[in-house]
């Protein structure tokens, strides 16, 4: 049921314009997207702005190869409220032959992936590929941005500059199309890249 719901978020959004669209997180309005804290210093949002953040990083880190499921551990999986492992995919409705894990939160009722995108950087996401409210914040040290669908607000999404030509995208959202959750949503996503980008740096 909940990836009908992704996918009918990225449907919605790809009737507004004739680009690929991200499925990100969406909002009600047009206004610019105010990230919701986590409580952790290594997300720090920046000024709202839609062109991309800084491509300064504290490393590289390659994609290409790594199975999106087994990127965090058993705890950080229970921390971010999760059951059990993951589903892994293959089938992206955005990103071309993105790999997939998607998990699902029971006691919030939302559901959250990661994409690992590589066949595209997050520059993307200025130059008109992808149809976002974007806001720069650092995940880990790592230029990131939190993306919204415009005039959506059943999902949110955290996307992270991890290399060249690749990126990150971690994406919260609320099967039951709960727009309410918009905010927890978008302070989950940056938990979860959070936990991502520590689990691959350390690799």
């Amino acid at each position: 049921m909940w990836r009908t719901w992704r996918r009918l978020a990225v449907g919605l959004a790809a009737l507004s314009l004739p680009g690929a669209l991200i499925a990100g997180c969406s909002s009600t309005s047009t206004g610019t997207p105010t990230p919701t804290g986590t409580g952790a210093s290594s997300a720090t949002a920046g000024p709202p702005s839609s062109a991309k953040p800084s491509s300064t990083r504290p490393k590289t880190i390659d994609l290409k190869g790594v199975d999106p499921c087994q990127i965090l551990t058993p705890q950080q999986r229970q921390q971010l409220g999760f059951q059990g492992g993951g589903n892994p995919s293959n089938a992206s409705d955005v990103y071309q032959h993105a790999k997939t894990c998607e998990y699902y939160d029971h006691g919030e009722d939302l559901s959250g992936d990661f994409m690992l995108v590589t066949t595209k950087g997050i520059e993307g996401f200025s130059d008109g590929t992808y149809n976002a409210e974007t806001q720069p914040i650092q995940v880990n040290g790592f230029p990131a941005l939190i993306a919204k669908i415009p005039g959506m607000a059943i999902s949110c999404a955290v996307v992270v500059d991890v290399a060249d030509g690749q990126f990150l995208d971690v994406q919260f959202v609320s099967p039951g199309g709960d727009g309410s959750k918009q905010g927890l949503m978008c302070q989950k996503a940056q938990q979860m890249a959070q936990a991502a980008v520590g689990s691959l740096a350390a690799r």
